[in-house]
């Protein structure tokens, strides 16, 4: 388990031999249905892109993001032999829902805050799914790769769209969530509702998530 960790930061500081360059793009796809019922108005999706994509359109593999990762994090982790390698695929970086890049409860204008619906893991792959269909229309990509929570949004494209790709690679990943995940993302929510309702700085919340988070990124044997 050590060793896939250290192998996932690898990838996300970006130590490669080679680095690239892309722009933030957004992909407009409209209102949203959510897996609970609710709807996200005016849904955004960010991303970014790397390598060519061929003229047959075949050659696509969706990058998705980790938990309080963004598709930037991956500028100089991608390139030539890197992973992917971008001089035989073109890589979609995706920005999952709720990263204040994709539509979020910072940046949405009709559903700020406290307003903005619940979402699930489900809901960010079914915005991906419209965002690669309308700024490249693809019809199959030729993989999909993730980390952590990136892992859990391969596992929900597996079972939510499973023709539209040829391969998944997950990292770190789990299909089904434990009661250790549970309790870790329960402790990570109350840090910052607690936060908010004792007025406690940002840069102390951000102290002790970094410090809860570091202690999640190992298993209970490890521990």
């Amino acid at each position: 388990m050590k060793f896939f960790i250290i192998i996932f930061f690898v990838i996300i500081v970006g130590i490669t031999t080679a680095s690239s360059r892309s722009v933030q793009r957004y992909s407009s796809i409209g209102d949203l249905a959510l897996e609970k019922g609710d709807t996200l108005y005016d849904c955004s999706v960010g991303f970014r892109t790397f390598g060519e994509l061929n003229s047959e359109r075949t050659n696509g593999i969706l990058y998705c993001t980790w938990y309080m990762g963004k598709s930037a994090d991956l500028e100089g982790s991608l390139g030539p032999g890197g992973y992917p390698d971008t001089t035989k695929y073109f890589v979609i970086a995706a920005d999952a829902l709720c990263d204040g890049v994709s539509s979020s409860p910072s940046n949405s204008r009709r559903q700020p805050g406290e307003r903005f619906p619940a979402i699930t893991i489900h809901d960010m792959v079914n915005s991906q799914y419209r965002m690669v269909k309308k700024e490249f229309g693809i019809t199959q990509l030729h993989g999909i790769v993730g980390g952590s929570m990136g892992g859990m949004q391969v596992f929900e494209w597996l079972v939510s769209y499973p023709s539209f790709m040829k391969k998944a690679a997950v990292t770190v990943g789990t299909p089904q969530l434990t009661v250790y995940n549970k309790q870790g993302f329960t402790i990570l929510k109350t840090i910052i509702e607690y936060g908010r309702k004792y007025s406690i700085s940002e840069m102390d919340q951000s102290a002790l998530y970094s410090m809860i988070f570091a202690m999640l990124l190992r298993t209970p044997d490890y521990i």
